[in-house]
């Protein structure tokens, strides 16, 4: 024990000398770090030809102008971004408000810090004395200022801003005229991939059954409309570029793709009248397909049946029985927690739907057919548990039910609902509509079924105006619940609410089952 108190100052200074050590050490590294700090520089500029290098003049550029000693005195981090790109655009609209360039200035773009050059000539005469003053602001931890003058062109308006162009006349009305099927070609000039596509299709010109329309990008007016056209046929960014083909709802980019289509393939694929509602859509004309009167009665049919779910009805009998016996304000209470819900129910909604929005035509194309049928084969699976659980409802035998939630959920969901309603207090307003919210996740396993199967619904039909039909189905499937409000308010009692439930159990699950058949049918035959 002796021995042990004698070691203890020994080994505390021990572990303040390492400490002391190990902070000297990291302000080593921090000063390092700091030290060699790169000066960051970003070139934007616009490129859309498959086969052009839109960084390879700028890089001569900076070596021409940046001779071998000056590059020893500083660390530069050069990064390229194309324009054309939508997330490179906005990267650089940021920029531009940030540093104040004017909307009129030309592309190429150079930004040194706070310092922008615009146009080749100019960044060539007044890189090497931008890089010079950033590279002593960085030294010395200060803000460089200044503007460098930069050359200037006619503002360049963006597609959304501009009315539709007589591009689209033009070309509905070119392919409304054609008796083949039509393949738009978008080139430009100075581009080898566009003209060996043109040559292609020129050597197939015997035996290619179809008409190629072609538009040069060169004009502004075009180059805007085919962003349209590449953002309506969810082309990925790295593959917005020419030269490139659009037939039907069907998309081929670069040489290599394009020298495969074949006749077999326009016939099968291309479809005049399909290309023409692509291009309508592009033009601005609708918010992608139209939700047609069909789509929102199927959707408002299926939120109300889902409204009448057994799983979501017992959780809301159960927390407004709770608050009977606190004699808490049902209506105020109801409303609450159904606004939790609402807004749950419609975000994940949208969620999901957006999120798988997003996966491109051509993979889509790819994997539809095998999906379709395994959507059809799934949907037909829950009708027959639908019609099994109906016919135990019949026979009394309610133990064995399957389609309802996991008796571990329904415990948890359960003790939050009485956790919530003895709170009391200001902030059980609060924590009711966050119950809503909470208890919404947990019930999907059970009403999210229905809510699949119209998610589903919906991305085969190709709707892209997506917030309005879950409006419908989210309001829809409150429209139960506000009545079942309406009458615990006005009776003081959940009994008769509970009754009604019990008593036709079995018909909301034929129902289910008939919506689930329906929606087979229409994977499987349609």
């Amino acid at each position: 024990m002796l021995e042990m108190k004698k070691l203890m100052p020994e080994r505390i200074r021990r572990i303040r000398l390492s400490l002391l050590a190990g902070i000297l050490f990291a302000l080593f590294l921090t000063q390092t770090v700091l030290a060699a700090e790169p000066i960051k520089i970003s070139y934007y500029y616009e490129e859309v030809c498959a086969s052009c290098d839109g960084t390879k003049d700028f890089f001569e550029l900076y070596n021409r102008a940046i001779s071998s000693e000056d590059k020893k005195l500083f660390q530069a981090e050069i990064a390229t971004y194309n324009v054309f790109m939508d997330s490179c655009r906005v990267q650089y609209e940021d920029v531009k408000e940030k540093l104040e360039i004017p909307s009129g200035t030309s592309l190429p773009v150079l930004v040194i810090g706070n310092q922008w050059i615009s146009g080749h000539e100019n960044m060539e005469a007044q890189l090497r004395d931008v890089l010079m003053v950033e590279k002593d602001a960085v030294h010395d931890t200060e803000t460089a200022t200044g503007q460098v003058v930069a050359e200037t062109v006619e503002t360049i308006e963006t597609a959304a801003e501009e009315e539709p162009s007589a591009f689209w006349a033009e070309a509905k009305a070119e392919i409304e005229a054609s008796e083949k099927p039509v393949v738009l070609l978008f080139s430009t000039n100075g581009c080898d991939d566009c003209d060996a596509v043109k040559e292609w299709f020129a050597e197939h010109e015997a035996s290619f059954d179809g008409q190629v329309l072609e538009y040069n990008i060169i004009e502004k007016e075009c180059l805007q409309e085919l962003k349209a056209v590449f953002t309506q046929y969810q082309v990925p960014e790295e593959n917005q570029k020419v030269p490139a083909v659009f037939f039907g709802d069907h998309y081929l980019i670069g040489r290599d793709e394009i020298s495969t289509i074949r006749n077999e393939m326009l016939k099968e694929d291309s479809d005049n009248e399909t290309l023409i509602e692509m291009l309508d859509q592009a033009a601005g004309g609708q918010e992608g397909t139209a939700v047609e009167s069909m789509n929102l009665w199927t959707l408002a049919a299926a939120g109300l049946l889902a409204g009448f779910n057994p799983c979501s009805i017992s959780m809301l009998l159960m927390l407004l029985s709770l608050l009977l016996s606190e004699k808490a304000s049902i209506w105020k209470s109801g409303l609450l927690y159904l606004a939790g819900k609402y807004a749950a129910y419609l975000s994940i909604g949208l969620v999901i739907f957006v999120t798988a929005s997003q996966i491109s035509n051509q993979t889509m194309e790819t994997v539809g057919n095998v999906m379709q049928i395994v959507m059809g084969i799934l949907f037909a699976v829950a009708a027959v548990f639908y019609i099994m659980d109906a016919i135990r409802i019949y026979r009394q035998d309610y133990g064995n039910i399957k389609t309802q939630l996991p008796v571990g959920l329904r415990r948890m969901n359960h003790n939050l609902i009485k956790k919530v309603s003895s709170a009391g207090g200001i902030m059980q307003p609060l924590m009711i509509l966050v119950l809503g919210i909470v208890i919404s996740f947990g019930e999907f396993f059970c009403t999210g079924q229905i809510y699949m199967a119209s998610i589903t619904y919906l991305l085969k039909d190709q709707v892209k105006a997506a917030v309005f039909p879950f409006l419908v189905y989210t309001t829809a499937m409150s429209i139960p619940a506000v009545i079942m409000i309406l009458l615990i308010q006005r009776t003081r009692n959940t009994d008769a609410v509970s009754d009604f439930m019990f008593r036709h159990l079995g018909a909301i699950k034929i129902f289910n089952a008939i919506l689930f058949i329906l929606f087979a049918l229409y994977f499987l035959v349609f």
